[in-house]
């Protein structure tokens, strides 16, 4: 009897192990990530535009890719909470991604220009973009641009990621607004092998980053008005080898009516300043209207090496002013700008119509004598 009873547990026992097996075997499984794909242009969370995803309709679903390539423009204006695999803009033959306000979204790597049969295209204007690791603008051979006009655009990889603006390919970004952030590491404009990015700042446009900031030769940034802020920020990454801000290509300032932005290299564990051989300066000074020996502030830093030479340039200046190379600063003051050509214009019909008056009333008073 207790020999059967035991017989009957042991029994029921493995029993309920195979069925408890049978349950996980014959249960729903976890789908591989998948890609979807923009099949129309429209809305994120519109139903119909998205074919491949795990999501209804096949959206994006969590650990999903997502392509908007074939020309289609996509425009996301709501926060979504999943965190997406590769985000990739423009393959095949172009596309564009339009983030509006109220628009979030975040990806292990986002890429903006993925074909070199199309633009890949990023318009900006509110919300925020996050990659857990790298974005790329031109991750292929082909074109990119981006129009950033509000909002985060931000990378937040460490040792060796952040943001590559013409990784493969010419990439032209202009910036009014927002914030472009490479919070742990670095931002690279160009590269070695990659000539004829530009990168254009104005206005409110803000740029940090924690490790360094390099502009390649055949690439510029270009740095309009006094309001712009680039500067280094403290970062998790920020000690892997960085230094703050190596220039080998083409930095433009021009200055607005009271002076130029300053990229400011004081904050966090990288702030020096280095200038590799070939690098290019230019100064526009038409805009401004603060009068001579005013000093105007170009980088501010902790530590520099190296110059720009010869390869200085200042406009809109009648005597170009001296680049001083200071201990904590670059800088220079003010010359006596160049009168605008409508003034100067203004100016000569001025003076002509004096001479005339002049001359009209020397007239009067010489019949006046003879009569």
């Amino acid at each position: 009897m207790h020999s059967s009873l035991s017989e009957t547990l042991f029994l029921i026992k493995a029993g309920a192990v195979s069925a408890v097996v049978l349950a996980v075997a014959c249960g729903p499984s976890l789908s591989a990530a998948s890609t979807a794909t923009a099949q129309f242009s429209g809305n994120w969370q519109e139903t119909g535009i998205w074919t491949g995803g795990q999501g209804a309709g096949g959206a994006p679903a969590v650990g999903d890719s997502i392509t908007v390539g074939d020309g289609y423009q996509v425009t996301l204006d709501t926060a979504l909470s999943q965190v997406f695999g590769t985000l990739t803009v423009g393959n095949p033959g172009g596309g564009t991604l339009d983030v509006e306000s109220g628009g979030r979204a975040t990806a292990n790597y986002i890429n903006i220009g993925a074909s070199t049969s199309g633009t890949g295209t990023l318009l900006f204007n509110g919300g925020s973009l996050t990659a857990n690791a790298n974005i790329q603008f031109s991750s292929v051979a082909g074109p990119s641009a981006a129009t950033i006009t509000s909002g985060t655009l931000e990378a937040k990889g460490g040792t060796g990621a952040g943001i590559f603006v013409g990784n493969l390919g010419a990439a032209t970004v202009t910036q009014t607004g927002g914030l472009v952030l490479a919070s742990n590491n670095k931002i690279n404009i160009g590269m070695p092998s990659v000539n004829g990015t530009s990168y254009t700042m104005s206005q409110n446009a803000q740029m940090q980053w924690a490790s360094t900031l390099t502009i390649y030769a055949g690439s510029s940034l270009s740095v309009v008005g006094s309001n712009a802020v680039l500067k280094t920020v403290n970062g998790t990454g920020s000690s892997s080898g960085g230094t703050g801000f190596n220039v080998a290509g083409t930095v433009n300032f021009t200055l607005d009516e009271s002076g130029a932005s300053t990229i400011d290299l004081t904050t966090g564990l990288n702030t020096q300043l280095t200038i590799t051989g070939g690098a290019h300066l230019t100064i526009d000074g038409s805009a401004y209207q603060g009068g001579a020996d005013q000093k105007i502030t170009l980088f501010q830093y902790s530590s520099e090496t190296g110059s720009f030479g010869n390869n200085v340039v200042f406009t809109g200046f009648q005597t170009a002013p001296t680049l001083v190379y200071g201990a904590d600063s670059i800088y220079f003051y003010t010359t006596t700008t160049v009168p605008e050509p409508r003034v100067t214009g203004l100016l000569g019909l001025a003076a002509l119509v004096g001479v005339g008056m002049w001359r009209t009333r020397r007239q009067s008073v010489a019949s006046s004598l003879n009569a």
